[in-house]
């Protein structure tokens, strides 16, 4: 703790540290599973909340405070640095670990953190995922990547508490690319070059959640590990997902567990895997509020479905998908009829709703 605020340094073996800096009269909270947030209030129109966990990755979101929407920025970890500031919220990436071969593939120290195709048959994202995401075009509707062109590429962005976050380059050069088109390339400030900063939304997708127990599915583009549960999912009751024939559930109220696990329930402790279906419970009583994640496209057509009996697997889709599609790609036997219209997605024995299991 220093004069300018609060400084936070996490720093896994081998890797470059995560730090985040909090501003004078920030909130800080460090939680059992390794979190820690820190809360900032810049007077009365907006508040933001940084979250690091034991992995160093810190993600960054701003809310306004009249009618508590939200604003996402970009995800960040492996020596980044977010500044919590009265008037801006500012975020360094080093963008060595984003470097792509000629292929267009990720590298292979990367090839795990985000992929377009995803275990789960037929859900892919609808742009390419190389490159670090940065927020959204507003002209064209499209998510924006920063792609460096050289280890010594270093993006800076800033976000005055307002709708549209400034990229530009703190050193080194790197190319946008807004959906699958390569757009202009980045250069340094230094370098005094004409193009060296461009404006992006941070305006999140959002999901209604209208009533107490809402099913909705994680996008293509995102996985949810169980470091990131708590700052994603913090805000509601539980978020229930069924597997195996049983419910697994992830809760930050210490008072539900013991409930929970007598009534024969696990806690999760796997990711949630892209297109996958589950279940937010808000707290009581349940106004209407939102899901909200980085936008970064939708999904592509469905080429295959496996269909399941035991989980609940949903699909959205960047462009319109007919019952024929469906049903194709959920490889139906069209020689048989399906009275119930079900599909073979859902049966009796399993994959009833929280609403109709818990109580």
């Amino acid at each position: 703790v220093g004069s300018n605020g609060i400084t936070t340094e996490l720093q896994g073996t081998g890797e470059q540290a995560s730090k985040l800096i909090s501003a004078q009269g920030s909130s800080v909270s460090y939680s059992e599973r390794g979190v820690l947030q820190s809360t900032f209030d810049n007077g009365s129109t907006h508040s933001s909340l940084a979250s690091i966990n034991s992995e160093g990755i810190i993600d960054t979101r701003i809310t306004r405070i009249s009618d508590n929407s939200k604003l996402i920025l970009p995800r960040v970890s492996q020596g980044a640095t977010v500044r919590q500031q009265a008037d801006r919220i500012s975020i360094n990436v080093p963008l060595s670990h984003y470097l792509t071969g000629r292929q267009g593939g990720r590298s292979i120290r990367n090839s795990s953190l985000e992929s377009r195709f995803t275990s789960r048959s037929g859900v892919y994202s609808q742009y390419p995922v190389t490159g670090l995401w940065v927020g959204w075009d507003s002209q064209s509707g499209k998510p924006v990547y920063v792609e460096p062109l050289g280890a010594d590429a270093e993006l800076l962005i800033e976000n005055t508490y307002d709708n549209q976050s400034a990229i530009s380059l703190a050193s080194g050069s790197a190319k946008i690319r807004i959906g699958d088109s390569y757009g202009q390339t980045l250069n340094s400030r230094s370098a005094n070059a004409a193009e060296s900063s461009l404006s992006v939304s941070s305006v999140p997708s959002k999901v209604a959640l209208n009533g107490p127990r809402n099913l909705i599915a994680m996008p293509a583009y995102l996985t949810i590990q169980p470091s990131d549960f708590e700052f994603r999912f913090g805000d509601y009751k539980t978020v229930w997902v069924y597997r195996n024939k049983t419910w697994l559930f992830f809760t930050t109220d210490s008072s539900l567990k013991p409930g929970y696990l007598e009534k024969g329930y696990q806690e999760l402790t796997e990711s949630i895997e892209p297109g996958e279906g589950f279940w937010v419970e808000l707290n009581p009583p349940a106004n209407p509020t939102n899901f909200e994640m980085e936008f970064r496209g939708s999904y592509r057509m469905l080429p295959q479905f496996s269909f399941t009996r035991e989980e609940w697997s949903l699909a959205g889709a960047a462009e319109r998908i007919s019952v024929e599609d469906i049903t194709k790609a959920a490889n139906f036997d069209q020689s048989s009829e399906d009275d119930d219209n079900s599909l073979g997605f859902f049966d009796g024995s399993g994959g009833i709703p929280p609403g109709t299991m818990i109580g």
